[in-house]
């Protein structure tokens, strides 16, 4: 009996001495693993000019790769209507805010080739990725990584060459968000500026950027008032002044759009394919077509099952361009009565076949997020026009291309990402990385209108999604620290 109880509380003992140890071992490698950490941060932070010229040159080779594979320029038609705005100076603003055109119009006078595009939105691009990544802890070599794993990211580097006002936007608001992050780390009034009128202009060249620029603004006016826990005194403040500079951007992008146009052209043209694509949607699962009485006067023998052909969840073109029944003119209409017309069929139809309205709404997230396959993920070449315009390509572009077509159904799943960006934002809020969650949800915040409103299926509509998913995930577990944080007391760390 004696014996058992011996060993037992030689056991006991063995176990609490185990225990202990494991605890010992456990404190001991958190706070070496920590001074390590706080020593390499250091040393990365406070060799700030080999970083500088690390990121100028990541950023300077990404804007020669680029331009060089996609020279002179990726455009669809689009694309080509907008440059032919830019080079007469006419913008008739058929559906979209004619920002980009006039950009391109500035461009063209020093550039006057698509290479003046391209290389705009590229210098933008790169050059906001690398203030991003600057104010990331990486020394000289984990800059030149975390420059390139995102710049040459397949998603990323497949649409840098295209022409398109998605791609200009995604790339101002790239800028915008390294702006911010100078801002964060300077308290610089300049800067608070710049980051401001880059969200301006990111709204002028795309109206849906809005709900895009919600949530970086609310950041950025965070760190301007210096929004804690501890002031929340301040809340009231930063709610006063972030409606009121939210609604003038709106109001002023939106005056300014007016401003340049010079053509009847109005946003609700580009209305229009949605609520059509709807109308379509709901009269094939319902059974029920509803058009307006002009598109019945164009097309007197329209009946259900032409509609049920030419139906694409996808693809809005197909039932008003590419069809050969009827002429494109049918459908889309410039007069304001016929307009109202469709919204009161529309909204007829939605009250009458809910059901149908939310099957089709489903058909239209599952498409854009390319959960049911990828569709239209980049565009090749230069379309046909009568502009002279030429794509020539290269072996480096072939192969590139010939590669992001066998690898589609990898890289350009869009729900992929944004589940990514959720958890991130998540995540974000619990470990407090607020500029990750400001970042994803901005992207996130981008599709939303996509669930009431959209005009096709095409992978750039979701591209800015995907750019800041990454920017975020790099903010995420790469994100700047301060000295307090480290134990640095060098001047030249960043405070942030």
């Amino acid at each position: 009996m004696k014996t058992s109880q011996f060993y037992i509380y030689r056991f006991s003992f063995n176990r609490y001495l185990f225990e202990y140890f494991i605890q010992y071992f456990n404190t001991y490698f958190n706070i070496m693993s920590t001074k390590i950490h706080n020593q390499l941060n250091c040393a990365d932070m406070c060799g700030e000019p080999s970083r500088l010229i690390a990121i100028v040159l990541a950023a300077a080779v990404g804007i020669g790769i680029t331009c060089s594979v996609f020279y002179p320029g990726i455009m669809s038609g689009d694309s080509l209507g907008m440059y032919h705005d830019a080079i007469t100076g006419y913008f008739p603003g058929e559906g979209k805010p004619p920002m980009t055109a006039f950009l391109w119009m500035i461009v063209l006078k020093i550039i006057p080739s698509p290479f003046g595009p391209l290389l705009l939105q590229n210098v933008l691009f790169w050059g906001g990725l690398g203030i991003i990544v600057y104010s990331c802890r990486f020394g000289p070599i984990g800059s030149l990584v975390g420059v390139f794993a995102i710049g040459v990211f397949p998603t990323v580097f497949a649409l840098l060459g295209i022409l398109w006002h998605d791609v200009l936007m995604a790339a101002v608001l790239t800028l915008s968000v390294g702006l911010s992050l100078l801002y964060e780390r300077t308290k610089s009034k300049l800067l608070l500026s710049a980051a401001f009128a880059t969200f301006w202009c990111a709204l002028c060249v795309r109206l849906n950027a809005f709900p895009a620029i919600v949530p970086l603004a609310v950041w950025l006016l965070a760190l301007h008032f210096q929004i804690t826990e501890r002031n929340a005194v301040r809340v009231r403040t930063f709610i006063i002044v972030l409606i009121p500079l939210l609604l003038s951007m709106l109001l002023v992008s939106g005056m300014f759009s007016r401003l340049l146009k010079k053509g009847p052209g109005s946003a609700a043209r580009s209305l229009q394919f949605s609520l059509y694509h709807d109308l379509a949607g709901m009269a094939v699962y319902s059974g029920d077509l509803r058009m307006p009485s002009h598109v019945h006067q164009s097309v007197p023998n329209l009946t259900l099952d032409m509609v049920r052909n030419v139906y694409d969840p996808a693809d809005i073109n197909i039932l008003i361009y590419t069809n050969k029944q009827w002429d494109s003119e049918a459908f889309i209409t410039s007069k304001k009565r016929h307009f109202q017309e469709l919204v009161r069929v529309w909204a007829g139809a939605v009250a009458a076949h809910p059901g149908a309205y939310l099957h089709r709404r489903w058909d239209a997230i599952a498409t854009i997020l390319q959960i049911r396959g990828v569709f239209y993920p980049f565009h090749t070449g230069i379309d046909s026009n009568a502009m002279g315009l030429q794509f020539k390509g290269g072996p480096v572009y072939d192969r590139l291309i010939q590669w992001l077509h066998k690898t589609q159904g990898l890289f350009f799943r869009g729900w992929l990402f944004g589940s990514s960006a959720i958890l991130i934002v998540i995540a974000g809020i619990r470990l407090r990385r607020w500029s990750a969650v400001a970042v994803c949800s901005s992207g996130l915040m981008y599709i939303v209108p996509y669930f009431v409103v959209s005009t096709g299926s095409d992978f750039r509509f979701i591209w800015w999604m995907i750019v800041s998913t990454l920017l975020g995930a790099l903010l995420f577990f790469c994100g700047s620290v301060s000295p307090s944080d480290t134990g640095c007391t060098h001047s030249s760390c960043p405070t942030t």
